[in-house]
């Protein structure tokens, strides 16, 4: 097997009393988007950060394209090979092209090529506004110089944050063409939705630690749960009563919660609460990607496969 292209063993970062990272370990493939994901303050801004050389580790290891991360001697040769696009900022729709182009990737646009695009950009459908510069972001390149199309590796730190739908979606379009050209792609998100449309893999992070890392796929399969009924309000008497039936049922409050996976046990569980005379309003809960990731992220309830 090829070389991964980042490996980070125990990372550490510290800013003074608070912990930023604590102790995450993982490696990137060569081809694959990455994406670490977590709320505001999970730490995943410091994982890119110190993955581009930006700022050195506290403690632990990091290795990107062969390179020490923390060998400031090898900073620039990794800084030349990585492009770090800044996060877009605000609405495409009310920046021009040359706006756009500057505030996603830092570029350097001459003059003539200012003049063209912004020829280019005075239409007045919105959507042929934003359409124009987002199709240039596999173009855009960083600050330091890099442009994406010539990196081996592109960090992006939530990259559509802030943006609306359509707009996003072009970013995310963007993304994916970055990974069928072979490119390596890592991607801090705080988006639930992000992370399941774009993700390889995913690095689940909370409060710095590395609570969880698969395949959309592989997170749902060992965090999602089973399919489950809800009676709400059912309380005492109908928890009792499908007791009698099935062990896995539960209480949320006065809600009485039963898992199943045949649509038969449905059928005993409405059969034993009517021959009761109990009566409540029904929901069903089916496990989703999006769910299990916010759940791995705000600590609620005790996941399947998760140790509580």
């Amino acid at each position: 097997m090829a070389a991964p292209v980042i490996s980070v063993q125990g990372l550490v970062k510290r800013y003074g009393d608070v912990t930023a990272i604590d102790g995450v370990s993982f490696e990137v493939q060569r081809g694959e988007v990455f994406v670490v994901y977590g709320a505001r303050g999970s730490g995943k801004t410091s994982v890119i950060e110190i993955l581009g050389c930006v700022v050195p580790p506290t403690a632990g290891s990091a290795t990107v394209l062969g390179f020490s991360v923390s060998d400031s001697s090898v900073s620039e040769q990794v800084r030349r090979r990585v492009s770090m696009p800044a996060r877009v900022l605000g609405s495409v729709e009310r920046t021009s092209v040359v706006e756009t182009l500057r505030s996603f990737g830092g570029v350097d646009v001459s003059e003539a090529a200012s003049n063209l695009l912004d020829r280019s950009s005075k239409v007045e459908k919105p959507r042929a506004r934003l359409g124009n510069p987002l199709r240039l972001l596999r173009h855009a390149g960083s600050a330091r110089g890099t442009a994406v199309e010539d990196s081996e590796l592109i960090l992006l730190d939530d990259p559509a944050l802030g943006l609306d739908v359509e707009v996003r979606t072009v970013v995310w379009k963007a993304v994916e063409g970055l990974r069928a050209r072979g490119k390596t792609v890592v991607l801090a998100t705080s988006s639930a939705s992000e992370a399941e449309h774009l993700a390889d893999r995913v690095a689940v992070l909370s409060g710095g630690r590395l609570q969880a890392l698969d395949t959309p796929g592989g997170l749902l399969a060992k965090y999602g749960g089973a399919k489950a009924v809800v009676f709400k309000e059912g309380g005492d008497s109908a928890f009792g009563t499908l007791r009698r039936f099935f062990d896995a049922v539960s209480m949320e409050g006065q809600d009485v919660v039963l898992p199943f996976e045949r649509f038969r046990d449905l059928q005993v569980a409405f059969t034993a609460l009517v021959e009761r005379g109990l009566e409540s309003e029904v929901s069903f809960r089916v496990p989703s990607v999006q769910g299990v990731l916010q759940r791995l992220t705000t600590g609620e309830g005790t996941l399947p496969g998760r140790p509580p």
